[in-house]
C-alpha cells in the first residue's frame, strides 16, 4: 500500500487510493489532520487567551475600585445633600478626589474659651503639622488657646456656649457640626454655638 501524503494551508493531508490499496472500483478516501505547527501554535494562544480573560474576571482594575469609591462620596451631594450642606458640597468633587485615591489628609481645631479664639487647620499631610498649625491660628485670635479636637479625612466641629465646649467629628461637615452641638447641650449648654466647623480635605 501506498499513501501519498501532502501540505495545504497548514494541514497534512493523508490520500490513500484504491491502487495503492491494490483494490479496484475507485474506491477513494481522504484523511485529513492537523499539523503539528499549527495545532502547536493555535493550543499555545488559546491558552494565552484563556488565561487573560481568567485575569479579567477575577481581578477589578483599580480605576474601577476608585470609581465605585468616587460615586459612593458623591452620592450624598447628588442626592439632595446639596440642599443640606451646600458649603461642603461645593467642594465635594475635589474632596472626593483626593479621599479616593488613598490620601491622608488631617485637621484640626483649637479654641480659647476665655476669649473665644479659634483657630483650625485642614488638608496637612501630618498629623503633627495640623495640631500645630490649628494652635498658632488660635493664638492668633485667643490668649488660652487649647487643642479641641483632630480629624483624619473627615470633618470636625466645635460649639460652646461659654465655658460649655465640646466638638464632634464625622465623614459629612453637618453630621459634625449636629455632634458638637449635641455634646455642648448635654453639658449644660442652653445657647450652644458653632465657632468652628471644617474638614480636612
Amino acid at each position: 500500500m501506498r499513501v501519498d501524503q501532502y501540505v495545504v494551508d497548514g494541514l497534512l493531508w493523508q490520500d490513500t487510493t484504491a491502487e495503492n490499496l491494490g483494490r479496484t472500483g475507485g474506491n477513494y478516501n481522504i484523511l485529513w489532520r492537523a499539523a503539528k505547527i499549527l495545532r502547536g501554535d493555535i493550543m499555545k494562544y488559546s491558552t494565552k487567551l484563556l488565561l487573560l480573560l481568567c485575569t479579567s474576571f477575577t481581578f477589578r482594575p483599580t480605576f474601577y475600585a476608585r470609581a465605585d469609591c468616587y460615586s459612593d462620596c458623591m452620592a450624598y451631594c447628588l442626592n439632595g445633600g446639596s440642599e443640606v450642606d451646600a458649603e461642603w458640597c461645593r467642594d465635594a468633587s475635589y474632596r472626593c478626589s483626593i479621599q479616593c485615591q488613598g490620601k491622608q489628609t488631617y485637621g484640626a481645631i483649637a479654641y480659647s474659651a476665655k476669649d473665644r479664639g479659634v483657630g483650625w487647620s485642614h488638608g496637612m499631610d501630618d498629623l503633627k503639622k495640623a495640631k500645630k498649625v490649628a494652635l498658632d491660628n488660635c493664638a492668633a485670635r485667643g490668649t488660652a488657646c487649647k487643642l479641641s479636637v483632630w480629624f483624619n479625612n473627615g470633618c470636625g466641629a466645635l460649639a460652646a456656649d461659654g465655658n460649655f465646649v465640646e466638638w464632634g467629628t464625622a465623614p459629612l461637615k453637618h453630621a459634625a457640626d449636629q455632634s458638637a452641638l449635641a455634646k455642648c447641650a448635654k453639658v449644660g449648654g442652653k445657647n450652644c454655638a458653632i465657632q468652628a466647623s471644617v474638614c480636612s480635605y
